[in-house]
C-alpha cells in the first residue's frame, strides 16, 4: 500500500495493519493468501489446458507463479483502495453492518478480478497456442 498510495501502516500484533490515514485496520485475514492460492490454482489449470506436455508446463510455471503473486498484490491493493474510498465518501448500505459490507466488497472484487484474469489468460494462451500451430 505504501508503494501505491504513500500511506504507511503500523503492525498491531494479533490484529493486523493499522493505517492512521483513514483510521483503517486491515485484518490479518485480509492478507490475500487465500486469493493467491486460488490464483495459483487457476493459473496452473490454464497452463495445463494449453501446454502440450509436462516439460512445456514446467517451463511456463515460474512465469505463472510470478504472475499470480503480482496479480494478488494488484487485486489486494485495489480492494483496500476501494474500501478506503467507500469509507471516505461515507457510503453505507442501510440493511448491512460494516463487516458484512466489507466482506461483500471483497467477494465482488475478488470474483471480478479472477473472472477477468481467467478470460484474459484463456484468450491469450489460446492465441499463443494457435500461433505455435501455424
Amino acid at each position: 500500500m505504501k508503494i501505491t498510495t504513500g500511506y504507511t501502516s503500523t503492525y498491531i500484533s494479533g490484529k493486523g495493519f493499522f493505517f492512521e490515514t483513514g483510521n483503517v485496520l486491515i485484518n490479518k485475514s485480509c492478507s490475500g493468501f487465500s486469493f493467491l492460492l486460488i490464483c495459483l490454482v487457476l493459473t496452473a489449470l490454464l497452463l495445463m489446458k494449453y501446454c502440450s506436455n509436462e516439460a512445456v508446463f514446467l517451463k511456463r510455471l515460474p512465469a505463472g507463479i510470478a504472475f499470480s503473486f503480482l496479480f494478488t498484490l494488484l487485486v489486494n491493493s485495489s480492494r483496500i483502495l476501494t474500501a478506503l474510498w467507500i469509507k471516505k465518501i461515507g457510503f453505507q448500505i442501510s440493511l448491512m453492518n460494516a463487516d458484512t459490507q466489507h466482506e461483500l466488497l471483497g467477494a465482488f472484487i475478488y470474483l471480478a478480478y479472477l473472472t477477468a484474469a481467467y478470460l484474459w489468460g484463456d484468450s491469450y494462451l489460446n492465441k499463443k497456442n494457435h500461433e505455435n500451430i501455424s
